[in-house]
């Protein structure tokens, strides 16, 4: 079988001259240096999803005792949120509105509730996420100076989209 001038068995096969030899080695070292690079980028990500100071999940609220110097300080820049993290942020602090807008979603999309947000994020996200931007951005600019007091990195994140 060919493909783009390959045959599977090329890939198979043991090198035959010194040419294939210092090609394989050449992509066993590219291997190593990209193996070595992920290892630093799954820790980031890992550890920038593992806490968000919105979220009240037990899995999200607290930095893992194991996590390097570098790491914790990223927390105090990057925070990483999930759809429902946000709205149960949502329904934390504002839940006359939470429970209108989750009884609206879940007709529209014939879901029970609770809402299974992982069923919904898999269509809707993009939308459910707007709406919720809408809503804290309606919320911060109907109340004014309580909504900052209350919640000062989400009110500093959104004085930084207003600009």
């Amino acid at each position: 079988m060919r493909c783009v001038g390959f045959e599977v068995s090329d890939f198979t096969s043991e090198p035959e001259n010194k040419n294939q030899i210092m090609a394989l080695d050449y992509r066993n070292r590219q291997l190593g240096v990209l193996k070595d690079a992920l290892t630093p980028i799954l820790k980031r990500l890992q550890s920038a999803s593992s806490f968000s100071s919105f979220c009240r999940h037990s899995c999200h609220n607290t930095v893992p005792s194991y996590v390097e110097g570098y790491l914790r300080e990223m927390h105090a820049t990057v925070e990483f949120l999930s759809l429902e993290c946000a709205f149960d942020w949502l329904r934390t602090h504002y839940s006359d509105i939470y429970a209108s807008v989750v009884n609206i979603i879940s007709e529209d999309q014939e879901e029970p509730l609770p809402l299974d947000w992982v069923v919904l994020v898999e269509d809707w996200d993009h939308t459910y996420w707007t709406v919720w931007i809408y809503l804290v951005w309606m919320l911060w600019a109907r109340d004014g100076q309580a909504f900052q007091e209350r919640n000062p990195n989400l009110s500093s994140w959104l004085v930084e989209m207003n600009v």
